[in-house]
């Protein structure tokens, strides 16, 4: 009987909502909550992300602190032709804390293409062939 109280009070942490999100979480939400002045964009929007992958290990004597990637709204706009940034969202993944992913969402208004005329007329001009 005793064993099976204390197995019980073992098992209770685990099993209870303060523990939620602790094996698995995966969440997204906006990045910044401030849309005062976010434009109400009817046009075509585009969509870069990036992501940052994170291994933590806090149980070691030396804690091990892992991070590779970038997921900065700039590296985003220049990977994805993104000329303005209307809003971005981050999307978090997590399993018991160790590995974490975190992918940035930037939605706004793609750069303008260069135009034909010109790409023409630096090719002409004595640029690389």
């Amino acid at each position: 009987m005793r064993a099976r109280i204390a197995v019980a009070l073992g098992l209770a942490p685990l099993l209870s909502a303060c523990m939620v999100g602790r094996i698995y979480q995966h969440t997204h939400e906006p990045l910044d909550t401030n849309f005062s002045r976010t434009p109400v964009f009817t046009g075509k929007s585009e969509v870069g992300q990036a992501a940052v992958s994170h291994v933590h290990v806090p149980m070691t004597s030396v804690q091990i602190d892992l991070l590779w990637n970038s997921n900065a709204i700039g590296d985003v706009m220049k990977r994805h032709g993104l000329e303005e940034v209307y809003y971005a969202d981050i999307e978090t993944f997590s399993v018991l804390g160790i590995w974490n992913e975190y992918t940035v969402y930037a939605y706004g208004k793609p750069a303008a293409a260069p135009a034909a005329g010109a790409a023409a007329a630096s090719g002409a001009a004595g640029g690389a062939p």
